[in-house]
């Protein structure tokens, strides 16, 4: 188990430590640790990270539950993902806790880094079905309330707007639609949503958030005969 552990965590640092290069000026601890308990984590969780600060040093050492019992690659992805929380920490501190969570943006952006860092690994991870859940709820659900479904616009904004992005968001007390007023124009936001609608957006590992499984499904508001004047016969 010792030496799975080893090899997987080789792979991950090097597929984190190229795709973290890319996202300057965000920040990554020089030394991360990993702690496996071997006990459930809270409300279910798999992992977390955990900010301290403790004489001036900073450390945001990664938890792993249940003794890490995970699947070789979905592990890596996980502690991909905790990687980049890490980053979040160290990068912008003062933009992460207040009324409003900031999980949109947290989550959103740590899934699309773990799919940026190891993408042949995919298929061992639940970022697919992150890819779904943003098809069937997108029309009808704030982008604030999507947590891990925001792989796509984080997918749509890239390595080279990530960074900026992030910078953007909301300090602690703001409103989290400030950040996202402040990170995109009114008309990149419509051009987000046109290329969502268009099936243009992929992620990544080349998932194309498109077709009857990942793209966008709409929700029927109104149905009318196409008569003007006349209106659609109500059934049952």
């Amino acid at each position: 188990r010792q030496s799975e552990l080893r090899r997987m965590l080789g792979e991950v640092a090097g597929g984190v430590g190229p795709a973290f290069g890319r996202l300057a000026p965000l920040e990554l601890s020089a030394t991360i640790h990993v702690i496996i308990v071997n006990d459930a984590g809270p409300v279910g969780a798999r992992a977390e990270t955990v900010w301290r600060t403790d004489n001036g040093q900073r450390d945001c050492p990664i938890i792993l539950y249940n003794n890490a019992a995970l699947d070789p690659g979905a592990l890596a992805r996980t502690i991909a993902h905790e990687i980049f929380h890490c980053a979040q920490y160290r990068s912008v501190p003062g933009k992460l806790t207040g009324d409003e969570a900031p999980r949109w943006w947290m989550e959103g952006s740590a899934e699309w880094f773990e799919d940026l860092a190891l993408p042949h690994l995919r298929a061992a991870s639940d970022t697919g079905d992150a890819v779904i859940t943003f098809g069937t709820r997108a029309s009808t659900t704030s982008l604030l309330d999507l947590r891990y479904a925001n792989v796509v616009l984080f997918s749509w904004l890239g390595v080279e707007r990530v960074p900026g992005f992030i910078l953007a968001m909301a300090s602690d007390g703001e409103p989290q639609i400030a950040g996202a007023r402040r990170a995109l124009s009114d008309a990149h936001w419509l051009r987000f949503a046109r290329d969502f609608a268009d099936e243009r957006i992929v992620i990544p590992s080349g998932l194309a958030v498109a077709g009857p499984t990942y793209g966008p499904r709409w929700t029927e508001l109104h149905r009318t005969t196409g008569t003007v004047g006349e209106r659609a016969h109500e059934s049952g």
